[in-house]
């Protein structure tokens, strides 16, 4: 990793502060020092151990959507269904994001209700909620949207499943009528 001064040496204007004006790509880390001098011209410098982390773009979803993996869960005509109302299971293709990305926050609704609030998960892609009292015939909507080290968030990603009774099976066989 190599290093690059991006200023040289200045003095402040006070003895609390002092300001630049950078052009600065997000995702750089910055390691910053001070200098600090005595009446008599002694100085000390000190530099920061950890980086600053630049961050103004939101992460970067790699997908526009989010799977669902249940034991139960088929694809009927590109439409999610599961078979049980108590638990959803998801995952998501990681975000992308230069500056760290900090965590994911995950929302279900139902017809423009909150079945789950937004909720910071950490930053594995995958959640699970378990005692749901899902509705058979009704869609759900899992949102997930990401946030990283500079708090900015990205666009929601999302995807539906639909709870039914009885989970169809094609078998490909055929049906004889008596």
């Amino acid at each position: 990793m190599g290093f690059l001064d991006i200023s040289n040496w200045n003095d402040s204007n006070d003895l609390h502060s002092w300001q630049l004006t950078l052009s600065i790509s997000h995702g750089t880390y910055v390691y910053s020092s001070v200098r600090c001098f005595n009446k008599v011209g002694f100085y000390k410098t000190v530099h920061r151990k950890q980086p600053l982390i630049i961050s103004f773009i939101p992460p970067k979803p790699l997908s526009e959507d989010v799977n669902f993996a249940i034991h139960s869960a088929t694809i009927q005509k590109k439409i999610n269904v599961q078979s049980f109302a108590t638990s959803l299971h998801f995952h998501w293709p990681m975000f992308q994001d230069l500056s760290k990305l900090s965590s994911y926050i995950v929302c279900i609704k139902t017809d423009n209700r909150v079945v789950y609030d937004w909720k910071q998960i950490g930053t594995h892609n995958y959640f699970s909620v378990d005692g749901l009292s899902l509705t058979p015939t009704s869609n759900y909507t899992v949102f997930v949207m990401g946030t990283n080290i500079g708090s900015k968030q990205s666009n929601p990603i999302n995807s539906s499943i639909s709870v039914i009774d009885i989970v169809p099976i094609q078998t490909g066989k055929t049906i004889t009528y008596y």
